[in-house]
């Protein structure tokens, strides 16, 4: 079986307004308040991964606005894994003023 190199990451994944329900996959400790997706595909990339941007795309539990999402060449990484280390590359990258306490 081959696996897939290339994985979309919606920016709802790490939406800290959103509940699981609505598409968020990391805990909120784990998000960060108004991200944005060049933020995004800034983390991805400064953790070496090949990145493409779609600013246009609508997440589909969502369809009515353009969030965006990125395209990662993860060279068949598991998603879950990728996306943690995502969200602990952006929590690194943010000004600790950008951070919501709880």
């Amino acid at each position: 079986m081959r696996k897939k190199s290339k994985t979309i990451f919606w920016l709802a994944y790490f939406d800290k307004h959103l509940t699981r329900k609505q598409g968020r996959r990391l805990s909120m400790k784990e998000t960060i308040d108004k991200l944005t997706l060049e933020q995004l595909a800034e983390a991805a990339r400064a953790l070496g991964f090949e990145v493409d941007v779609d600013p246009e795309a609508r997440f589909p539990a969502s369809w009515f606005e353009h969030s965006g999402r990125i395209i990662v060449n993860t060279g068949g990484q598991v998603k879950s894994k990728v996306l943690e280390k995502i969200g602990k590359q952006l929590r690194k990258m943010v000004a600790p003023s950008e951070l919501t306490s709880r």
